[in-house]
Formats: structure tokens, C-alpha cells, sequence
């Protein structure tokens, strides 16, 4: 099952990577009038029907999300929260892309959390908007200022009580600047032949990718000298991809390192304060631009992992080691035998619900899988997930519960023998220390 993020926290690429939008369409521009629209089958909002003049005299948020984005769905509950906040001056409008292709089914997931949750967000679903405005990563909210000039184009990520009320008091405020990757959009030709560039972040849009990502991109066209180019990046991040080749690693069952490579590094130095970041109030704040440019047929992942070591090195001091270590973990256990036996399935096509955020249901499904989907909603601030039950047999479980809470799934597990527990494993441990310079 594959897990999101290109950034720390998650944006995520939607189906539709190709569309854009056709020639002399409008789209959103931060400080031009948002293009004209309508929406129709608006609910929980005073209209049924909305368009730009629907939100003269009140800021709108308008918050694009589909079925498949973790982070879009993680957000709602903090999104419920800013809209019964500022309800007076502020409209949160979520559009859920509908398409049948790839969406089918949206609505009901959205009721399914919407109950669960206690959600009370206006909200309409539409995929014409989507496709018209060129939107092709999610979260995507468009911010619109009362006299219907957009203000920003952001993610979402850094949405607090305390900016917005800032934001309603007429402070310049900056949000998390939202762009939609597009790796074509890099057409210079790179005069210099190795060139590798450290510095603070600049404050340009956030960028980061896996490095056998990068090296695979490459090999499409071995002629194309493109930068692997990091920006907005942690420290921490930085000192991932130079010794491990990645940034994050996910839960899916295939990502081996998930189960090897514990996710964040230990500090073992006096002041640990340039590992301090920002991406929620001060966005970008403690982060970094990371550029290298070499000859593409000198291009691997080690070589370029060898020379990220050396520029780290060179800009902090600090020295590394990969030790194993007992660091704390969850682990998913048997607490009944009993109950246990009675969710051994009977047999059948394996059937896995398609939209479980707001509730888990699976017949005739493999044991090993459990763990993924048990997880999948659950924040990426958590340690390791592991299944230390050792089950082989396939079992029908229904998990009524919201997919985005932990203690519910904890809760709802019992009934079936099951427990997730915090414990100890021995794992690889990126240690960074302090050198002797």
C-alpha cells in the first residue's frame, strides 16, 4: 500500500498527473480576482448552489481533496475546528473530487467521517473545477480575500488559530507556498559540470525527493543534466537521504527499510537547536536548500549519498554512525486466543472496503496485511508499526471506527484478540554526535 509525501507531511499526487488546463483557461493567480465559478449541491452551508459572489464580505478557503489523500483526510478535524472558529468571518468550502474513475464512492466516505467525527464543514463534490483550474496535487486550498482576490495558494499544512486570526486582522501573513511538481519545468542548461550548493532556505516552494528516485528519473534520457534539487528541507532530512537515500520511509509491506531503519535519527550533541524547525506557524524556519549538479553518467545513488556526507560535514561537524539500538516501537499482539479464533475467516474472494478512513472492513484477507491498513491514516509522527503475532491465516474483521484515531483502533481491536502495545526492538539508528573539529 503505498504511502504519501512528497514533504513532510504530506502532499499527495493525484490520479489526474497529466491535466492541465486549456489554453486561455483561468486559473487561480495569488493577486488576481479568482476565476469565476459555480458549484451546485453545496452541503451544510446556507445555499445549495454557490459561485464567487456567494462569499463577498467573508474570506473563503476553498480546500480541494479526493478519497485517496491521507493528508486531506487527516486534516479535517483540524479544519472543523478553524471553521466553528471563525464561522462569522471565514467560509472553509472542502470540493471532493468525484470522478467515477477514480473516486467513486467519495460521498460516502465523507458521511461515514463526517458521523464519526462530528464534522460540520460546508462541503460540495466536483470533478469540472478540478480538471478547469489544472489542481494536480492535494491538499490544494485557494485562499480568497473578501473582495474576491486571492490571497494564497497553499496545502494547508500550516493553518493555525493563531495566523488566521493575524490573517482577519490585517497582518501580512504568509502560508505554506502550494506548487504543483512538475520536474519538466527544469529547461535551463546547467553550465557548471559538479557544483554543490548548502544554504538556509531561500524561500522558494518545498521540494524533496528520494534519491534513487532522482537517479531513476535520469535514465530516461542520459543526454539531460537536471539538478537534484532539495528545498525547505530539515535537517534531519538532509542527514536521511546522505546516509540512508531517503527522507521518509512508509509502511507498505514491500518497503523493507520500513522494518529496518528506525525513521528518526538520535541526537547525541550539546545543542541540538539547528535541528529545530518550522513548518506550522513560521514556515520554514531551521530549513535548507540542497543542490548538486555532476556529470549524468557519474550519477549514483552512492555518489551522490558520498558527496551529501562530505558537504554535511564540511557545513555542521557533526559525526554519523548507523549503530543498532532498542528504540520504541508498536507492536500489534494477540491478547485472546479466544476471541482471536472467531475472526478466522471462513473463506471466499478477499474482499478490503475501498474507502476506510472513516471505518475498516476486510473478508478472507491475509493476517500480514492487517497491519497496513490498520495504520495507513494513522500520523507518520508515530513509531514503527510491527506484527509481532506471527499469524499465517487469512480473517474477516469490521472496524466501525474513525481509521484516523489510534486509541479507537486500539479500542476496536479487542474485539477480535488483538492489541497494538508499545515496546522495544533493536533497529538501525542514524546517531549524529558532536565531531571534533
Amino acid at each position: 500500500m503505498l504511502r504519501n509525501l512528497l514533504v513532510i507531511f504530506s502532499v499527495i499526487l493525484i490520479e489526474l498527473i497529466g491535466a492541465k488546463p486549456s489554453c486561455g483557461q483561468h486559473i487561480p493567480t495569488i493577486g488576481s480576482p479568482l476565476p469565476d465559478f459555480e458549484l451546485s449541491d453545496v452541503r451544510d452551508y446556507s445555499t445549495h448552489k454557490i459561485s464567487n459572489e456567494s462569499f463577498k464580505e467573508k474570506w473563503l478557503f476553498l480546500d480541494f481533496w479526493f478519497k485517496g489523500c491521507s493528508s486531506c483526510i487527516k486534516s479535517l478535524p483540524k479544519i472543523n475546528r478553524l471553521q466553528t472558529e471563525f464561522k462569522d468571518e471565514i467560509v472553509f468550502m472542502m470540493v471532493g473530487k468525484n470522478d467515477i474513475r477514480y473516486n467513486h464512492g467519495i460521498e460516502d466516505l465523507y458521511d461515514r467521517l463526517r458521523a464519526k467525527q462530528d464534522l460540520n464543514i460546508p462541503h460540495v463534490f466536483d470533478s469540472v473545477l478540478v480538471k478547469k483550474w489544472g489542481i494536480k496535487a492535494m491538499p490544494h486550498v485557494v485562499i480568497v480575500d473578501p473582495t474576491g482576490v486571492v490571497y494564497a495558494i497553499t496545502d494547508g499544512r500550516d493553518f493555525t488559530s493563531e495566523k488566521i486570526r493575524d490573517l482577519l486582522a490585517g497582518k501580512k501573513i504568509s502560508f505554506f507556498s502550494h506548487d504543483d511538481l512538475d520536474s519538466s519545468k527544469y529547461t535551463g542548461d546547467s553550465t557548471p559540470i559538479v557544483k554543490s550548493e548548502l544554504r538556509k532556505w531561500s524561500g522558494g516552494r518545498q521540494l524533496i525527493q528520494d534519491i534513487p528516485e532522482y537517479v531513476n528519473s535520469l535514465k530516461d534520457d542520459q543526454k539531460k543534466t537536471m539538478p537534484l534539487q532539495v528545498s525547505m528541507a530539515s535537517l534531519d532530512m538532509l542527514y536521511k537521504m546522505a546516509y540512508v537515500g531517503r527522507f521518509i520511509w512508509s509502511r507498505d509491506s514491500n518497503d523493507s527499510i520500513y522494518y529496518k531503519f528506525y525513521p528518526n535519527p538520535i541526537l547525541e550533541i550539546a545543542d541540538s537547536s539547528l535541528f529545530e524547525y518550522d513548518f506550522k506557524f513560521n514556515v520554514g524556519k531551521g530549513t535548507y536548500d540542497y543542490s548538486l549538479i555532476m556529470p549524468v553518467s557519474f550519477i549514483t545513488k552512492e555518489r551522490i549519498m558520498e558527496t551529501m556526507q562530505t558537504d554535511l560535514r564540511n557545513a555542521f561537524g557533526y559525526d554519523v554512525t548507523v549503530a543498532v539500538r532498542n528504540v520504541e516501537v508498536w507492536e500489534l499482539v494477540v491478547s485472546s486466543e479466544k476471541l482471536l479464533k472467531k475472526s478466522k475467516s471462513k473463506g471466499g474472494q478477499t474482499i478490503v472496503s475501498e474507502n476506510f478512513a472513516g471505518g475498516f472492513f476486510a473478508k478472507n484477507l491475509p493476517f500480514r496485511r492487517l497491519i497496513e491498513f490498520i495504520t495507513y491514516y494513522i500520523s507518520d509522527g508515530e513509531p514503527p508499526f510491527f506484527d509481532a503475532t506471527k499469524l499465517v491465516h487469512n480473517i474477516d474483521i469490521k472496524l466501525d471506527v474513525d481509521m484516523t484515531n489510534r486509541h479507537l483502533i486500539k479500542s476496536a481491536l479487542h474485539k477480535y484478540g488483538l492489541d497494538l502495545v508499545k515496546t522495544r526492538r533493536p533497529m538501525q539508528v542514524l546517531i549524529i554526535g558532536d565531531g571534533k573539529l
